[in-house]
């Protein structure tokens, strides 16, 4: 079921550091209060901005995995 504190579909691509898993986060495993790290954590592009702590793991861009994810766009 979908999160009420969300109004809008969204996809938060992130690529865990240790394990090399591609994550895509989005309002079904997301709370408002968790979405803001989800979104530090992608944004921690190589060499611009360290990797990110969240949900135990750590993460950075998921565009270093994937770079063009046109199944979550649509």
């Amino acid at each position: 079921m979908f999160s009420e504190g969300f109004k809008r579909d969204f996809s938060i691509a992130t690529a865990n550091i240790e394990t090399g898993e591609y994550t895509i986060y989005n309002r079904e495993n997301l709370t408002p209060e968790t979405a803001p790290y989800a979104a530090m954590s992608s944004g921690s592009i190589p060499v611009v901005f360290q990797p990110r702590h969240f949900d135990g793991n750590l993460y950075m861009d998921g565009g270093t995995i994937y770079n063009v994810n046109i199944p979550s766009a649509i």
